[in-house]
């Protein structure tokens, strides 16, 4: 972020960055885009319960897991602030950027402020950081898909929760996650728009996961019980 700014042969105005409203969807209602719009930003802020998927490797995880599961939404939502609002102070010809040749306004704001040699680099991180969130995911849908088929709640059970002796890991339910995720990325391959209605249909979907537990628990207080770590009257 701070090699984009610095970088950046001229900024936006800050009336620019945080007023301008540009809609080149098509639709006429605003609000509609924005809604639309928010739901790629919106991903980046699923997934925070991957240390709850993890709990039964953690030590102390009555307490490591919520307080991970929180720090995820903290730290995101402020460095993601931060990304979002140096990337638009970096815009140098916002028609040029949303019309990029490269089909990804991201990656030309880099180009445009550090140039060829240095937006491989920069890219390069994206990438290797995209990979380690890669990574994350695997090892969270893994430990679900062995938690499920150890209770026989999976269509062929007894292959998703052997444990490899030598890794200490459902080695069979890792590799059926890097497949599933495999075959979901595919689309994107040939069709950035069919990439984003994957990811799209991910977030509403994440989120309407989230909001079962926490009907569950409206509608059934008497059997909702706390751990050492809660909200006190808001939980």
């Amino acid at each position: 972020m701070i090699t984009i700014v610095a970088k950046a042969p001229t900024h936006q105005s800050a009336k620019f960055v945080f007023t301008h409203f540009n809609n080149n969807s098509g639709w006429a209602s605003p609000a509609y885009v924005a809604v639309v719009g928010l739901l790629q930003a919106q991903f980046t802020l699923t997934g925070f319960d991957s240390s709850a998927h993890m709990s039964e490797e953690t030590k102390n995880a009555e307490i490591s897991g919520p307080v991970g599961m929180t720090m995820a939404v903290l730290v995101s939502a402020i460095m993601g602030f931060l990304f979002i609002i140096a990337f638009l102070f970096s815009i140098q010809d916002f028609e040029a950027t949303v019309g990029s040749a490269t089909g990804f306004p991201v990656m030309q704001i880099i180009y445009d402020c550090v140039g060829h040699a240095g937006a491989i680099v920069l890219m390069v991180m994206l990438i290797i950081a995209c990979w380690q969130c890669g990574f994350a995911s695997v090892a969270a849908n893994s430990r679900m898909i062995y938690a499920f088929s150890r209770d026989n709640a999976m269509p062929g059970s007894k292959y998703w929760h052997k444990i490899d002796l030598k890794r200490q890991s459902p080695i069979n339910a890792v590799w059926l996650s890097v497949l599933i995720a495999s075959l979901l990325a595919l689309p994107a391959l040939g069709n950035s728009t069919a990439f984003s209605a994957i990811t799209s249909v991910a977030t509403i979907g994440l989120y309407i996961s989230y909001a079962v537990p926490i009907f569950a628990k409206l509608v059934n207080k008497k059997q909702f019980h706390r751990g050492p770590l809660h909200l006190g009257r808001f939980s």
